[in-house]
Protein backbone atom coordinates (compact mmCIF):
# COMPACT_ATOMS: atom_id res chain seq x y z
CA UNK A 1 0.00 0.00 0.00
CA UNK A 2 1.57 3.13 -0.81
CA UNK A 3 1.10 6.86 1.18
CA UNK A 4 -1.61 8.81 1.14
CA UNK A 5 -0.80 11.63 -1.25
CA UNK A 6 -2.20 15.39 0.13
CA UNK A 7 -4.12 15.84 -3.42
CA UNK A 8 -5.86 12.35 -2.65
CA UNK A 9 -6.71 13.48 1.08
CA UNK A 10 -7.94 16.81 -0.92
CA UNK A 11 -10.46 15.26 -2.90
CA UNK A 12 -11.91 12.84 -0.96
CA UNK A 13 -12.34 16.14 1.35
CA UNK A 14 -13.61 17.40 -1.55
CA UNK A 15 -16.43 14.66 -1.96
CA UNK A 16 -17.21 14.24 0.99
CA UNK A 17 -18.12 18.51 1.34
CA UNK A 18 -20.12 18.11 -1.98
CA UNK A 19 -22.15 15.21 -0.73
CA UNK A 20 -22.82 17.03 2.33
CA UNK A 21 -24.36 20.05 0.59
CA UNK A 22 -25.67 18.30 -1.84
CA UNK A 23 -28.26 16.72 1.32
CA UNK A 24 -28.30 19.38 3.07
CA UNK A 25 -29.56 21.23 -0.11
CA UNK A 26 -32.32 18.82 -0.95
CA UNK A 27 -33.51 18.94 2.74
CA UNK A 28 -34.14 22.24 2.74
CA UNK A 29 -35.80 22.22 -0.44
CA UNK A 30 -37.78 19.13 0.93
CA UNK A 31 -38.33 21.06 3.99
CA UNK A 32 -39.29 24.59 2.32
CA UNK A 33 -41.78 22.83 -0.10
CA UNK A 34 -43.64 21.24 3.10
CA UNK A 35 -43.94 24.96 4.52
CA UNK A 36 -45.50 26.29 1.34
CA UNK A 37 -48.04 24.49 1.09
CA UNK A 38 -49.17 24.89 4.10
CA UNK A 39 -48.45 28.59 5.01
CA UNK A 40 -48.34 30.05 1.23
CA UNK A 41 -51.79 30.24 0.55
CA UNK A 42 -53.79 33.60 0.06
CA UNK A 43 -57.11 32.11 0.10
CA UNK A 44 -58.73 28.59 0.51
CA UNK A 45 -62.25 28.66 -1.44
CA UNK A 46 -64.26 25.29 -1.35
CA UNK A 47 -60.81 23.29 -0.18
CA UNK A 48 -58.77 25.30 -3.48
CA UNK A 49 -55.74 27.38 -2.37
CA UNK A 50 -54.67 29.89 -4.28
CA UNK A 51 -51.00 30.88 -3.09
CA UNK A 52 -49.94 34.32 -2.31
CA UNK A 53 -47.57 33.95 -5.29
CA UNK A 54 -50.27 33.42 -7.91
CA UNK A 55 -52.55 36.02 -6.07
CA UNK A 56 -49.71 38.55 -6.66
CA UNK A 57 -48.86 37.43 -10.35
CA UNK A 58 -52.69 37.83 -10.81
CA UNK A 59 -52.74 42.00 -9.32
CA UNK A 60 -49.82 42.28 -11.50
CA UNK A 61 -51.13 41.42 -14.65
CA UNK A 62 -54.59 42.81 -13.90
CA UNK A 63 -53.04 46.26 -12.71
CA UNK A 64 -50.73 46.52 -15.74
CA UNK A 65 -53.54 47.22 -18.02
CA UNK A 66 -56.32 48.49 -14.92
CA UNK A 67 -57.26 52.71 -14.46
CA UNK A 68 -58.37 51.15 -11.42
CA UNK A 69 -56.10 49.05 -9.15
CA UNK A 70 -57.30 46.39 -7.19
CA UNK A 71 -56.09 45.24 -3.79
CA UNK A 72 -55.23 41.83 -3.04
CA UNK A 73 -58.58 41.80 -0.33
CA UNK A 74 -60.78 42.60 -3.28
CA UNK A 75 -59.38 40.09 -5.79
CA UNK A 76 -59.78 37.68 -2.76
CA UNK A 77 -63.04 38.92 -2.03
CA UNK A 78 -64.04 38.40 -5.89
CA UNK A 79 -62.27 34.99 -5.86
CA UNK A 80 -63.94 33.45 -3.19
CA UNK A 81 -67.34 34.22 -4.94
CA UNK A 82 -66.56 32.77 -8.31
CA UNK A 83 -68.20 29.69 -7.34
CA UNK A 84 -71.47 30.66 -5.88
CA UNK A 85 -71.58 33.41 -9.11
CA UNK A 86 -70.89 30.74 -11.57
CA UNK A 87 -73.86 28.60 -10.33
CA UNK A 88 -76.50 31.10 -11.81
CA UNK A 89 -74.71 31.50 -15.01
CA UNK A 90 -74.56 27.59 -15.71
CA UNK A 91 -74.59 28.62 -19.75
CA UNK A 92 -71.75 31.47 -19.63
CA UNK A 93 -69.56 31.97 -22.20
CA UNK A 94 -66.77 33.47 -20.53
CA UNK A 95 -63.86 30.39 -21.81
CA UNK A 96 -60.57 30.73 -20.65
CA UNK A 97 -60.22 31.37 -24.45
CA UNK A 98 -62.26 34.05 -24.74
CA UNK A 99 -60.97 35.51 -21.76
CA UNK A 100 -57.79 34.90 -23.21
CA UNK A 101 -58.34 36.78 -26.16
CA UNK A 102 -59.68 39.86 -24.39
CA UNK A 103 -56.34 39.97 -22.52
CA UNK A 104 -54.27 39.52 -25.01
CA UNK A 105 -55.65 42.46 -26.73
CA UNK A 106 -54.92 44.01 -23.22
CA UNK A 107 -51.22 43.26 -23.75
CA UNK A 108 -51.20 40.77 -21.68
CA UNK A 109 -49.87 37.66 -23.45
CA UNK A 110 -50.17 34.73 -20.62
CA UNK A 111 -53.02 35.78 -18.37
CA UNK A 112 -52.85 33.39 -15.28
CA UNK A 113 -55.28 30.66 -14.23
CA UNK A 114 -56.32 33.14 -11.01
CA UNK A 115 -56.29 36.46 -13.19
CA UNK A 116 -58.65 34.64 -15.42
CA UNK A 117 -61.26 33.12 -12.33
CA UNK A 118 -61.02 36.87 -11.19
CA UNK A 119 -62.00 38.35 -14.69
CA UNK A 120 -64.61 35.63 -14.87
CA UNK A 121 -66.01 36.68 -10.84
CA UNK A 122 -65.79 40.33 -11.89
CA UNK A 123 -68.30 39.86 -14.42
CA UNK A 124 -70.66 37.48 -12.90
CA UNK A 125 -70.47 40.20 -10.47
CA UNK A 126 -71.48 42.91 -12.85
CA UNK A 127 -74.02 40.68 -13.83
CA UNK A 128 -76.21 39.70 -10.66
CA UNK A 129 -79.02 42.74 -10.84
CA UNK A 130 -81.19 39.85 -12.20
CA UNK A 131 -80.85 37.09 -9.17
CA UNK A 132 -82.60 37.49 -6.08
CA UNK A 133 -80.89 38.94 -3.28
CA UNK A 134 -81.93 35.81 -0.76
CA UNK A 135 -80.59 33.54 -3.57
CA UNK A 136 -77.32 34.76 -4.07
CA UNK A 137 -76.97 35.46 -0.30
CA UNK A 138 -77.76 32.08 0.57
CA UNK A 139 -75.46 30.61 -2.24
CA UNK A 140 -72.69 32.91 -0.88
CA UNK A 141 -73.30 31.42 2.35
CA UNK A 142 -72.56 27.80 1.44
CA UNK A 143 -68.84 29.01 0.10
CA UNK A 144 -66.24 28.00 2.12
CA UNK A 145 -63.65 30.58 2.60
CA UNK A 146 -60.49 30.70 5.07
CA UNK A 147 -58.25 33.84 4.13
CA UNK A 148 -54.53 34.27 5.30
CA UNK A 149 -54.91 36.41 8.14
CA UNK A 150 -51.69 38.71 6.32
CA UNK A 151 -54.89 39.77 4.05
CA UNK A 152 -57.31 39.57 6.77
CA UNK A 153 -60.36 37.84 7.51
CA UNK A 154 -64.06 36.57 5.38
CA UNK A 155 -66.78 38.28 6.42
CA UNK A 156 -69.88 35.74 5.64
CA UNK A 157 -72.51 38.04 6.19
CA UNK A 158 -71.15 40.53 3.86
CA UNK A 159 -69.27 37.95 1.61
CA UNK A 160 -66.10 40.55 1.73
CA UNK A 161 -62.54 40.15 2.89
CA UNK A 162 -62.52 42.75 5.79
CA UNK A 163 -58.99 43.96 7.39
CA UNK A 164 -58.54 42.47 10.95
CA UNK A 165 -56.44 43.54 13.74
CA UNK A 166 -54.20 40.31 14.96
CA UNK A 167 -54.99 39.02 18.45
CA UNK A 168 -51.75 39.58 19.74
CA UNK A 169 -52.09 43.71 19.09
CA UNK A 170 -54.19 44.80 21.68
CA UNK A 171 -55.32 48.58 22.00
CA UNK A 172 -56.15 50.15 25.07
CA UNK A 173 -57.51 53.42 23.19
CA UNK A 174 -54.80 56.05 23.59
CA UNK A 175 -55.15 55.82 27.72
CA UNK A 176 -52.34 54.91 30.20
CA UNK A 177 -53.26 51.76 31.69
CA UNK A 178 -50.11 52.24 34.21
CA UNK A 179 -48.94 48.55 32.16
CA UNK A 180 -45.80 50.89 30.62
CA UNK A 181 -43.04 52.17 32.53
CA UNK A 182 -42.53 56.11 31.82
CA UNK A 183 -39.60 56.63 29.72
CA UNK A 184 -36.31 57.50 31.26
CA UNK A 185 -35.56 61.24 30.94
CA UNK A 186 -31.57 62.39 29.78
CA UNK A 187 -29.11 62.55 32.25
CA UNK A 188 -30.82 60.61 34.71
CA UNK A 189 -29.78 58.06 37.42
CA UNK A 190 -26.31 59.76 36.70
Amino acid sequence: MGAVKPADLLRARTRRSRALLAATAAATLLLSGCGAAEGDFAVKVNGEAISQSDLQEAAEQWNSFAQQPETPQTMITSLAKGPALESFFPDNPLTDEALIGQFQELDVTDPSDVLLDFARSRIFEGSTGSIDPAELQAALAEVDVEVNPRFGTWDPATAAVVQSTPDWIVSNGGEDTGDSAPAEEPGAGN
